[in-house]
C-alpha cells in the first residue's frame, strides 16, 4: 500500500507517491551527459492517485488507452503492487541456454514478474506514447544479465529501471527531493531517473559507479525482450540476442561477445499463469 510524505502539500500528496514528486523540479549532473531529473520531465500525471485505484479494474485494453506518460505508469505500476517473481522458462539445446520471458500484455495481466518483464509491462503500456521506448540489457562476468528500458523524446534518452520502483524494491529507489538526501548514491543507482544525450554516457557511468560492473550492455530498440541465451563458461561467455531483435553493442570487455541466433520455438502457454483481479475499496 501506498504511503505518502507528511511533508507533502495537501493537494500534492494525492499525486506524489512513496518516490515520486509531482511538483518535483531539479536537473543535476551526476556523471559526464547523466542527469539526475524528476520523473515528472516526461509529462506529469492527470490523474489523482484515487483516480489510477479506479484504472486497476478496466480491461488491458483500456489500460493502455488510460495510461499516457511515464508518471502515470509508475502510479498505475506501484498502487497495483507489481509483484516480483521468477517468471521466465528456460529451454536447454546443445550449449545454449535460452531464456523465454512473458510478453507486456502478459505482464501486465498477471501482475508479476521478474527485470524483463517489469521492462515489457512498461513498453507495452507507453507503446507509441514517446518517440521510442525500447530496453537496455547489461550481463555480468558470471552470465548473469539485467534489463531495463529506455525511452527516446525531443532528443535525449532516458533510463528507468522499473524494478526498483516496485514496492517491494522502493528502499533501494532515490526519492525525488532533488537534494543529496533523496539522491540514492549507493551501488543501485538504477534507483534514480536518469537523462543522457548518449547512451554510452549512460553506460559509462555505470561502469564508474558499480562495485561488480557489468561487462556487457546493448541497447535494443523493440516492443519487447520475448527470448535470450547465453552459452560459455565463466569468464567467458556469448551473450545470444534473437535475429529479429533491434540490438546494438554499446560495450564489452575482451571474451564478452554479443550473438544473434534464431531462438528455438516456446511450448509454454503463458495463459496458464492466473489474471489478477482487482477489488476498488
Amino acid at each position: 500500500m501506498i504511503k505518502f510524505n507528511e511533508n507533502e502539500t495537501e493537494e500534492n500528496k494525492y499525486y506524489d507517491t512513496i518516490n515520486l514528486r509531482y511538483e518535483a523540479n531539479y536537473e543535476i549532473e551526476v556523471y559526464k551527459d547523466v542527469y539526475w531529473i524528476p520523473v515528472n520531465k516526461l509529462g506529469k500525471s492527470k490523474y489523482s492517485n484515487n483516480n489510477i485505484k479506479n484504472i486497476l479494474s478496466l480491461t488491458i485494453e483500456e489500460k493502455v488507452k488510460k495510461i499516457e506518460n511515464l508518471y502515470e505508469a509508475i502510479q498505475l505500476y506501484q498502487i497495483c503492487n507489481f509483484r516480483g517473481v521468477l517468471d521466465n522458462q528456460k529451454i536447454i539445446k546443445g550449449n545454449l541456454c535460452w531464456n523465454y520471458h512473458k510478453s507486456g500484455f502478459h505482464a501486465v495481466r498477471t501482475n508479476e514478474g521478474c527485470c524483463t518483464s517489469n521492462s515489457n509491462w512498461l513498453s507495452y503500456l507507453l507503446k507509441d506514447k514517446y518517440e521510442q521506448i525500447g530496453f537496455l540489457h547489461y550481463s555480468q562476468s558470471n552470465g548473469n544479465g539485467h534489463v531495463m528500458n529506455y525511452i527516446y523524446h525531443n532528443e535525449w534518452y532516458y533510463f528507468i529501471d522499473m524494478m526498483m520502483y516496485r514496492t517491494d524494491q522502493l528502499e533501494y529507489s532515490g526519492k525525488e527531493t532533488g537534494t543529496i538526501n533523496g539522491y540514492n548514491d549507493k551501488e543501485l543507482i538504477a534507483g534514480n531517473f536518469f537523462k543522457s544525450k548518449k547512451p554510452i554516457s549512460y553506460v559509462n557511468f555505470c561502469l564508474n559507479k558499480h562495485k561488480d560492473p557489468p561487462v556487457l550492455f546493448t541497447i535494443s530498440e523493440n516492443n519487447e525482450v520475448y527470448a535470450m541465451a547465453v552459452d560459455g563458461v565463466e569468464g567467458k561467455f556469448n551473450v545470444i540476442h534473437p535475429k529479429d531483435m533491434k540490438t546494438i553493442l554499446l560495450y564489452n570487455e575482451n571474451n564478452f561477445n554479443l550473438k544473434f541466433e534464431k531462438p528455438y520455438k516456446l511450448k509454454y502457454d503463458w495463459n496458464k499463469i492466473p489474471t489478477e483481479e482487482f477489488k476498488i475499496i
